[in-house]
């Protein structure tokens, strides 16, 4: 007799169900937790951004000038202008000069009768001992008077200058410059003033 074969029986094993990865992912994504997590980068780079605008704003040179009213009301070069660093840095080998674009005297009425013409945009520079350079550090100034540069004799009927500051970055000797034009104006009082403005045309 034919003998029979032993048939094993095969246990089957119960099939679980696969989630969809990508919506697990998802739903991962969308928790409070990971919703801070991707705000931390955007705003680290903000705050960065932010901090590199400050350190070059600190950077940044500031170099102002003043004018006083002059002494002599009818002569606007009797005025006295000081040069003062407002940044927040120190600023070494801080020189002036004085550029004359346009000076005109006054006739007898009140007209134009002498003009003196400087190089186009305030190109001309006049130096003197008491300019610099010198080295400014934080809130520091110094003054001259115009007259002691450029003194201007007779009745004058405009002038049209220019205050040129020079200086040097600290330790890495960088130069630059800043050119600040005034403008006197005679008043209907008879008196003269400077403004920080360019001529009217």
């Amino acid at each position: 007799m034919p003998k029979k074969k032993n048939r094993r029986k095969t246990k089957t094993k119960p099939q679980t169900r696969l989630l969809n990865p990508k919506k697990t992912t998802k739903a991962k994504e969308n928790t409070p937790a990971a919703r801070k997590t991707r705000i931390w980068p955007y705003l680290w780079s903000a705050l960065l951004a932010v901090a590199t605008l400050l350190g070059y704003a600190v950077l940044i040179p500031r170099v102002n000038i003043s004018i006083s009213d002059p002494v002599n009301p009818s002569d606007p070069f009797s005025s006295s202008v000081m040069i003062s660093n407002t940044g927040y840095m120190p600023l070494d080998s801080v020189k002036a000069s004085l550029s004359i674009q346009r000076i005109e005297g006054a006739g007898p009425n009140g007209e134009a009768i002498t003009t003196i013409v400087g190089a186009p945009n305030y190109g001309s520079r006049i130096t003197g001992e008491d300019l610099g350079p010198r080295d400014l550090g934080l809130d520091d100034r110094f003054t001259f008077a115009l007259n002691d540069i450029n003194k201007i004799n007779g009745a004058l009927k405009s002038a049209d200058i220019a205050v040129v500051v020079q200086y040097e970055f600290p330790i890495i000797h960088f130069k630059s410059s800043k050119i600040f034009p005034y403008f006197a104006r005679k008043q209907s009082n008879g008196n003269f003033y400077w403004y920080p403005e360019p001529p009217p045309k």
